[in-house]
């Protein structure tokens, strides 16, 4: 029999090994967010290959075999409608190219869509987890600031030029200057990109960085991810960042008001009823015209949801797949709103998974009553940036390594489902 001394010593090993094993897996994390930085490519026969996409394909099959095998924290609904949403991306895009020309595609969408979820439903688990997970994505955004003042005001885009020294894969073009400023770019290939990359990490640095007791702390610490999205010069970030603005002050202000979350939804509610009926075109038309920097722009946004929504009237099962969809000769063919997009290519049905998912997500955290103080935080943040992502989302595309950390952004979350006040302190 073991004596006391040697049960006294069994949980602190069961929790050293615990804490080293969550270390390793944070490794993954880590990686994952790093590849996503690389700008380099290659081709294989038809096949584009990025380095996250390497990293996606060699860590699928462990996450996705611990998702089937474990037990993990957290509702298993998400998951299998964001599972189910990959495939019916697969089986709409068969339907419309046939098997032979839409496997590479749909293959594509399925790792990186589902391995990001995975790895942050399977890999963040707790609080600890969560805190640096996105620690280290703001520090990258931190890293990347410097590189991104120095683009807008000179025009060029050093970090690039500096990778493509090392292996010379990515063609880098000038983005027409916008306030007298050049749009930064980062390590992405769009401005858009760069700038929905940072809107991630505003909410997070408020309310995940630190205990959020100080609030000038709590404001310095978001003054960096803000300067990082401006230089983007793109309207659907800095869209999703006024969002996430709005939502912190809400907060900060209303904390004496009962009930006010449900009064903010009935304003919102309120607010696109009143528009309906006072304005000639929808509330949705509406708002699209005015988030945009130029008026051409936010014309060609209102012509591009007109056109947009006719085709998903259309194609309503499947989608149009990757063909070209009706409009006037003279309009650009890319879809600035990723719902839109993701309805038009692969149906409704893809949108409704996808959107059930979040829905999900979004009604339990919000109405989960947590009494750490470190918890509620965390939900808040969680919350608000994916607030800030839907309505930027309904201005922009989310497409190669965003849509991936989309993906890794709500598997993060799901672990808030089942988390047990008395297991967390209140030290970040």
């Amino acid at each position: 029999m073991a004596n006391a001394q040697d049960i006294g010593q069994q949980p602190d090993k069961a929790a050293g090994g615990l804490e080293l094993a969550g270390k390793r897996s944070l490794i993954i994390v880590y990686i994952f967010l790093v590849s996503l930085l690389l700008p380099f490519k290659l081709t294989i026969g038809p096949v584009l290959i990025f380095p996250y996409r390497i990293v996606s394909i060699v860590i699928f099959f462990y996450v996705f075999y611990r998702w089937i095998f474990y037990n993990i924290s957290g509702s298993r609904i998400p998951d299998l409608l964001v599972i189910l949403h990959a495939v019916w991306v697969i089986f709409a895009l068969m339907i419309v190219h046939g098997f032979s020309q839409a496997i590479e595609t749909s293959g594509v969408y399925f790792i990186e869509f589902v391995t990001p979820y995975l790895i942050a439903r399977i890999l963040i688990t707790n609080a600890d987890e969560f805190h640096r997970a996105y620690k280290f994505l703001y520090m990258i955004i931190l890293f990347l600031l410097p590189f991104a003042i120095y683009e807008s005001f000179t025009g060029h885009y050093l970090l690039l030029d500096l990778l493509n020294k090392i292996y010379s894969s990515h063609e880098i073009a000038v983005w027409q200057p916008r306030f007298g400023l050049v749009r930064a770019i980062g390590v992405f290939e769009h401005p858009i990109l760069y700038g929905v990359f940072c809107v991630f990490a505003f909410s997070m640095a408020f309310y995940a960085m630190g205990n959020a007791k100080s609030l000038i702390m709590a404001g310095l610490r978001t003054l960096p991810v803000f300067m990082a999205t401006f230089f983007a010069l793109s309207a659907g970030p800095l869209l999703g960042l006024v969002t996430q603005m709005g939502l912190i002050a809400w907060d900060l202000g209303t904390r004496w008001l009962p009930n006010r979350w449900i009064l903010l939804i009935g304003a919102i509610v309120g607010s696109y009823v009143f528009v309906d009926i006072l304005s000639n075109r929808s509330p949705i038309e509406v708002l699209i015209s005015h988030v945009a920097f130029q008026d051409n722009s936010a014309y060609n946004r209102v012509l591009i949801w007109v056109f947009g929504t006719a085709e998903v009237a259309r194609h309503p099962f499947f989608g149009i797949g990757l063909n070209d969809w009706i409009r006037p000769k003279w309009m650009f063919p890319s879809v600035d709103n990723f719902w839109l997009i993701t309805a038009m290519r692969y149906g409704l049905p893809a949108l409704i998974f996808l959107a059930s998912a979040i829905g999900i997500l979004l009604w339990k955290l919000s109405w989960r009553n947590f009494r750490s103080v470190r918890l509620s935080n965390y939900r808040k943040a969680w919350v608000f940036t994916l607030s800030g992502l839907i309505v930027a989302a309904s201005t922009v595309h989310l497409w190669n390594q965003v849509f991936c950390l989309f993906a890794f952004f709500l598997g993060s979350g799901v672990w808030m489902l089942s988390a047990n006040d008395e297991t967390e302190t209140d030290e970040a």
